[in-house]
C-alpha cells in the first residue's frame, strides 16, 4: 500500500525578526495508489504563524479558515496509531 501526497504552496514570506512566516494560500492531498482520498488540507484565506507566541492568525478571523476533508484510511495505516486496541473491518 502506498501514499501518494501532493503539496502546493507559494513561498511563505518570512516576517521582518524572523519569527513569523505568512502563507497566501497551501494545500496538500493525500491519495492511496489507487486514487482514493485519505486526506486533504487547503487554506481558504491567508495564514500568518507567529514561532514567538505558537499562534497561528487568520487574515479574516469571521470567516473560514482552513478546509479539511478525510477520506478513507486503510486499517494498516490506522493500526498503528491505536497499538492497544484491535482494528478489524472489511
Amino acid at each position: 500500500m502506498t501514499l501518494v501526497r501532493s503539496w502546493s504552496s507559494p513561498r511563505p514570506r518570512a516576517g521582518s525578526k524572523g519569527n513569523r512566516c505568512s502563507w497566501p494560500g497551501l494545500a496538500s492531498t493525500a491519495k492511496l495508489q489507487n486514487g482514493a482520498l485519505v486526506a486533504s488540507v487547503e487554506t481558504l484565506q491567508p495564514l500568518t504563524a507567529n514561532f514567538a507566541t505558537v499562534r497561528v492568525v487568520a487574515t479574516n478571523a469571521a470567516a473560514v479558515a482552513v478546509r479539511l476533508r478525510l477520506g478513507v484510511l486503510p486499517l494498516t495505516l490506522a493500526q498503528p496509531l491505536v497499538p492497544t486496541s484491535r482494528l478489524a473491518g472489511r
